[in-house]
């Protein structure tokens, strides 16, 4: 029984991690990309420079020490040149999953925690190469909205390894919805993120590359 009674509680907890749907405390993102930085798409290589920042929100539960930004090889030909830009003394590392059908860009801050409302958020930018011009064009259009429709279908998740349970966010896709600002500003696309109350390690498994 005591078996049984784990493997439902597995069940249950990948049921939470998918779904998508806020519940008691944990931690609150707002994360925008801007995948024209510095003017730099070129529509003959199909190449640019992305901007990632990712806040916890003022109101959040908890702050994160790690985030993690997934991207798909049906939609990223390639990765870069990676930079991480703040907050200082934080690190970034480039993983992808067994089978490499997706890459992870994670930033982790150690036992230092980006803590609610507090600035610089997390900025990183990333060199990608993508497979066609219209990939690009459909996903930063001035009307954009980040949801399961996404052209470069990419989710974004924070944690918070220093408490007991660390929390798992999805955001921007599949169920993050549409961002809550009503005009995005031109060439930014917008994730938001809902915490969800997750196992250590559960939902996140990175492989890191050779």
């Amino acid at each position: 029984m005591r078996k049984v009674n784990l493997i439902l509680v597995g069940v249950v907890m990948e049921l939470f991690l998918v779904c998508g749907s806020a519940i008691g405390v944990g931690v609150d993102i707002y994360s925008s990309v801007n995948p024209n930085y510095n003017d730099s798409w070129d529509q003959n290589t199909l190449t640019g420079t992305a901007l990632y920042t990712l806040r916890v929100l003022p109101d959040s539960d908890y702050g994160a020490n790690v985030f993690s930004v997934t991207f798909e090889r049906d939609i990223f030909a390639s990765l870069g040149t990676v930079q991480l830009l703040a907050p200082s003394g934080w690190t970034i590392t480039y993983y992808e999953n067994s089978k490499g059908s997706y890459m992870y860009e994670v930033a982790t801050g150690g036992l230092d925690l980006l803590e609610p409302g507090e600035n610089p958020p997390v900025s990183f930018l990333v060199d990608y190469t993508l497979y066609s011009a219209e990939q690009y064009y459909n996903a930063s259009g001035l009307n954009w909205s980040w949801d399961e429709g996404g052209s470069w279908m990419q989710s974004v998740s924070a944690t918070n390894t220093l408490v007991s349970l660390p929390f798992y966010l999805g955001g921007g896709n599949p169920s993050g919805g549409n961002s809550t600002a009503h005009v995005p500003e031109p060439m930014t696309m917008l994730l938001l993120g809902s915490g969800l109350i997750g196992l250590s390690g559960l939902g996140r498994k990175y492989f890191k590359k050779a």
